[in-house]
């Protein structure tokens, strides 16, 4: 019966977005301030020197006038800033959309759950060949047919020692098993030149010896 052995926990995604929208306004104010500053500057330049026209007409304060005029006539940098921001967001959304679908299970014969974007996964043990750490708070699994990746696991450290163990049971386990079937076999050749020297002896018959020689044998 196959055993659950763990099972992964994954980060908050609304809270990776979050992460990205932050960052997304901190860029675009970042770039947006560029011309923010230069309108304020041409503002001030006109009032001192008394025009009070096109561009400025309509704006009564200088904060004002450089917190929209890059808007209005889409300045260069306006522009960079919000494709820079729309950027981040959708990068945003893409990665929440696909860590939100990413599970894993180990048990004590294989390896299964849903990858990047809720791809199938089911990795018998006997195939696994390695596995290791990635980045971000990733898992590695390494197989014949390719390499699967898990990401954003919070548990990740605990999933790689509970596969590694497995797999070093797995290499000792035919060692194991050979050294059990050498020593049985040594067993039965010092069982059988037993009874042989008895049966060279005279002390048991032919009959006696067969009988035993297909006991210890199993045939």
């Amino acid at each position: 019966m196959e055993k659950v052995l763990i099972t992964s926990k994954r980060y908050n995604t609304k809270k990776i977005f979050l992460g990205f929208f932050i960052v997304a306004i901190i860029v675009f104010v970042a770039i947006y301030s560029i011309d923010f500053f230069q309108a304020f500057k041409l503002y001030n330049e006109c009032i001192a020197e008394g025009f009070n026209g096109w561009p400025i007409e309509g704006y009564n304060s200088a904060f004002a006038f450089a917190l929209m005029w890059p808007i209005e006539v889409l300045e260069p940098f306006f522009i960079a800033g919000f494709v820079s921001a729309s950027v981040i967001i959708v990068v945003g959304i893409i990665e929440c959309y696909g860590f939100s679908k990413i599970e894993l299970t180990v048990t004590d014969k294989r390896v299964y759950g849903k990858a990047i974007f809720g791809k199938h996964v089911d990795l018998p043990l006997d195939k696994i060949s390695a596995v290791g750490l990635a980045w971000p708070k990733a898992i590695s699994v390494a197989t014949s047919s390719g390499r699967v990746t898990f990401f954003e696991i919070i548990n990740r450290d605990e999933i790689y020692e509970c596969i590694n163990n497995l797999l070093i049971e797995r290499q000792n386990k035919p060692k194991t098993e050979e050294n059990k079937q050498g020593i049985h076999q040594t067993s039965n050749a010092d069982e059988l030149k037993k009874y042989k020297n008895l049966l060279d002896e005279g002390i048991i018959t032919q009959e006696e010896f067969e009988a035993k020689k297909k006991q210890i044998l199993g045939i």
